[in-house]
């Protein structure tokens, strides 16, 4: 009889989608880019990182 792992992989992902741009959000997407993956951020407020002033977020979304 098989046994479930609760951990199997068919394929490797090709995209991932990450919610939130905040600190840990924009480290995810970094990583995940880094491991070759399509990544999609999605955002509510109208920039990245909310704690930064408007124009050093522009900085930062510039990169993504």
């Amino acid at each position: 009889m098989n046994s479930y792992t609760g951990y199997q992989t068919v394929v490797k992902p090709q995209r991932a989608v990450v919610i939130g741009g905040g600190f840990i959000g924009l480290e995810m997407v970094e990583n995940l880019v880094q491991r070759g993956l399509e990544v999609t951020l999605i955002e509510k407020l109208n920039q990245v990182m909310p704690p930064l002033d408007p124009e050093m977020a522009r900085f930062v979304d510039a990169t993504c």
